[in-house]
């Protein structure tokens, strides 16, 4: 499939490729030059770890929990 670059500088992606690789209106992408080539890499606009954070919830205090992890006063 050839696609034009249009005054803006845009291209559209044939809606069979978007379909295929799950790109939907918002998708960001990365491009990047590799020997002549253009190259656009779906970006994980989600951070796997602030994803995480907030979701366990405990009555007990940070401090308490890293002393938990860390086996402190535990008895023996």
């Amino acid at each position: 499939m050839k696609m034009a670059i249009s005054a803006k500088g845009q291209v559209t992606i044939p809606k069979p490729i978007r379909r295929r690789l799950g790109l939907h209106a918002g998708t960001q992408l990365r491009f990047r030059e590799v020997g002549g080539r253009l190259i656009g890499e779906k970006v994980n606009a989600v951070d796997p770890v602030a994803a995480l954070l907030g979701l366990v919830r405990s009555h007990l205090s940070s401090d308490r929990l890293l002393a938990g992890v860390r086996g402190e006063g535990r008895r023996r």
